[in-house]
């Protein structure tokens, strides 16, 4: 009887030569080869036959071909596919090293060299996510180290099994898929849409994912553990996890920042892209004198200005109308309307010099720096250098706020001078509440 490995030996020809099956596979079965022609080894992953049932194997291998596409020196490549028997198997390159989960084990990870690996994983984020190539199966399994850096293995394979499947067996098997953890995901590491199913579940599922991993990275623990997957996964849905700083007090506060920001339950709330995680990481790495002002420049979403505008004008109409009403309702003094108008138009010019300042501080973070002729670093120009410093000041939830607290004060000044006319009190006092006429007083009117 032809055993497996002698199947897959048979469909990888006489140019590879399997020597051992590797444990630990995950979402696949792993031997190591000898490629004959370039005399070199390599890894080959074969899907096994409970994970391929209900996929499209012609699907999974287009898929497969654009994560082929990828080259980066923190990925690690795909260099062929094929199928025996029905079941889809790649080759990889045999990396010497260990993974990142074996690196846990040793010990605690010195912050320095957290952040390394860190921005290295990062960087092929990054570079994948320009190419519309999204990992879904990010963890310490999934990276390994050679020579003290880090590269990330199984890119795209997630997402080809996912885009693969034929919709009735999809739905029929999605459940168990996402109990054992292999073929959307794994659930200590899983983003709360990726979990739900959510069929936009994008790129920044990879961001939750790499804060898991940067969040175990620090602390030595995942955010969630000890669950069984399906409170796992109700635990990333509805809980929030513990704060970096509280179980490593070493742990510079940008980074903590960073890592928790990235362990947002809503995808808005994340760091906007993985560049921007790399731009941050550098940050921590060489301690600028800008960090103080990245976390809300450079992780907090960045808004555009028509929509911010469109806001704006939706506000302004809104208390057009409300004021308005007011007055002839129940009969609100006539300047309510001039001075509500006020207070709206106000919101314009901040929402102006909001977002000039966040504008100019992100360019100035991201920009590469302008050497001078003595090679140190140029200094930035006085706009960029005005608009850092007033960046962590002059923030979007800051105006928004000073926006609502404008409108309260407003409203209280408006309510204090119905009661004092209520109640005959003051300039606002009506004669009738005052006590100069009586409800049946006759009135002359001329």
């Amino acid at each position: 009887m032809t055993s497996f490995q002698d199947q897959i030996q048979e469909s990888l020809g006489a140019g590879y030569a399997i020597s051992r099956e590797l444990g630990g596979g995950g979402m696949s079965r792993v031997f190591v080869a000898h490629d004959k022609t370039l005399r070199r080894d390599v890894v080959v992953k074969v899907l096994p036959p409970d994970l391929v049932a209900g996929v499209n194997v012609e699907r999974f291998r287009r898929e497969i071909l654009v994560a082929a596409g990828l080259q980066h020196p923190h990925i690690v490549p795909v260099l062929a596919s094929g199928e025996t028997d029905g079941l889809p198997w790649f080759t990889m390159p045999f990396v010497q090293g260990e993974s990142l989960r074996q690196r846990l084990a040793r010990g605690p990870v010195p912050v320095a060299e957290a952040v390394n690996l860190l921005r290295e994983i990062a960087k092929a984020l990054a570079y994948a996510h320009e190419r519309g190539v999204v990992h879904r199966d990010i963890k310490p399994d999934n990276v390994l180290i050679t020579g003290g850096t880090a590269v990330v293995t199984d890119f795209g394979i997630a997402k080809a099994l996912s885009a693969s499947r034929t919709s009735e067996n999809a739905s029929a098997t999605h459940g168990s898929l996402t109990q054992v953890g292999m073929s959307i995901g794994t659930p200590m590491y899983m983003a709360p849409e990726q979990a739900a199913a959510d069929p936009e579940t994008d790129a920044r599922a990879d961001i939750y994912a790499f804060g898991c991993v940067a969040f175990e990275l620090l602390t030595g623990r995942p955010p969630f553990h000890g669950m069984s997957p399906q409170r796992l996964l109700a635990a990333h849905m509805g809980e929030r996890p513990q704060s970096v700083l509280e179980l490593r007090r070493d742990t510079p506060p940008l980074l903590a920042e960073l890592v928790m920001r990235c362990l947002e339950k809503e995808p808005d709330a994340r760091p906007a892209s993985a560049a921007d995680v790399v731009r941050a990481l550098d940050l921590v790495a060489t301690t600028s004198g800008g960090a103080a002002a990245a976390p809300s420049v450079l992780l907090g979403n960045r808004v555009r200005l028509p929509g911010a505008l469109g806001l704006w004008a939706l506000v302004f109409g809104a208390a057009w109308i409300l004021a308005k009403a007011a007055i002839v309702g129940i009969g609100l003094p006539s300047w309510v309307l001039p001075g509500a108008l006020i207070v709206a138009g106000l919101g314009l010019p901040a929402i102006l010099l909001t977002y000039l300042v966040q504008r100019t501080a992100h360019s100035a973070l991201i920009r590469t720096p302008t050497l001078t002729p003595g090679g140190t670093t140029a200094p930035q120009g006085t706009m960029a250098t005005l608009a850092l410093k007033a960046s962590s000041h002059v923030s979007w939830k800051r105006t928004i706020r000073g926006g609502v607290l404008a409108f309260a004060a407003f409203i209280l000044v408006v309510g204090a001078v119905m009661v004092m006319r209520a109640f005959g009190v003051g300039p606002a006092a009506s004669l009738l509440a005052a006590g100069g006429i009586t409800a049946k007083e006759p009135l002359l009117i001329t």
